[in-house]
C-alpha cells in the first residue's frame, strides 16, 4: 500500500469524529424523550477493503444512558457495555476468541462530566446544521422521518452526511457518512448507522445500575 494511501486511513476516524461532532453540535432538541432501540452500524473503508459490523442497545431517560454493543470479525467477538447513572461513567468489555468461554471483565467507574455525556447522547438526540437539504425521508424503523443532506468540502476530501430524524422525538433513526477523498480522486470510507427497532416512553430504573 501506497505511504499516501496509509495516511489517509490514519485521517479516517478522525475526520468522521469531526463531522458527527459538527452535525450534533449547533441545536439540542426541544424534548429529549426517554427511548429504547437498536440500531446496527456498518464500518467501510474502500482502501483496506475492510468491512466491520456491530449492533448497538441503546437505554436512555433523556440524561442517563446504556449503551451496549456487540461486535464480531473471524478472530473474536466484543461485548461492551457504557452505563451513565447522571454522575458517574461505568463501562466493561467481554472479549471472546474462537470457541474459547468470554473473558468477563469488571465494570470500571470514572468520572466524566455533563458536557462529556452531552456528547454521547447527541449521538442519538440530535437537529442536523441549518444549512443542510431537507426533505420527506420515509419509513425508518415504522417512524415517519425527516431526511437532511449536506456536504462539507475540504483541501483534501468531501464529506457527505446524510440523516433521517424522527421530527417528534429528534432522535436520529439512520446516518450515512461518507468520505471522498480528492487525493485518490475515490471514496475511502462510509459509516451507516440504521435504527432496528425503537420504543419511547418510560424506561427501567434498573438499565442504568451496573
Amino acid at each position: 500500500m501506497k505511504a499516501s494511501n496509509k495516511q489517509l486511513i490514519l485521517k479516517v476516524t478522525g475526520i468522521i469524529a469531526a463531522a458527527l461532532l459538527a452535525v450534533s453540535c449547533v441545536q439540542e432538541p426541544a424534548k429529549n424523550f426517554p427511548f429504547s432501540g437498536v440500531w446496527k452500524q456498518t464500518d467501510e473503508n474502500m482502501i483496506s477493503s475492510e468491512k466491520s459490523e456491530r449492533e448497538i442497545r441503546v437505554i436512555c431517560d433523556g440524561k442517563r444512558y446504556r449503551i451496549e454493543s456487540d461486535s464480531r470479525n473471524v478472530e473474536y467477538s466484543v461485548h461492551s457495555i457504557e452505563i451513565f447513572d447522571g454522575q458517574s461513567l461505568h463501562t466493561k468489555s467481554e472479549i471472546t476468541e474462537g470457541m474459547a468461554p468470554p473473558e468477563n471483565g469488571s465494570f470500571r467507574k470514572t468520572s466524566i462530566t455533563e458536557a462529556e455525556a452531552k456528547k454521547t447522547r447527541d449521538e442519538w438526540y440530535n437537529n442536523p446544521i441549518p444549512n443542510f437539504k431537507k426533505g420527506p425521508g420515509g419509513i425508518v424503523a415504522g417512524t415517519e422521518t425527516i431526511f437532511y443532506e449536506g456536504v462539507e468540502s475540504r483541501p483534501d476530501s468531501e464529506i457527505r452526511i446524510q440523516v433521517w430524524i424522527d421530527p417528534k422525538s429528534g432522535l436520529v433513526l439512520k446516518s450515512v457518512l461518507q468520505i471522498y477523498s480528492k487525493q485518490v480522486e475515490q471514496l475511502i470510507a462510509r459509516t451507516t448507522k440504521e435504527c432496528l427497532s425503537l420504543q419511547t416512553g418510560t424506561v427501567s430504573e434498573s438499565a442504568f445500575i451496573p
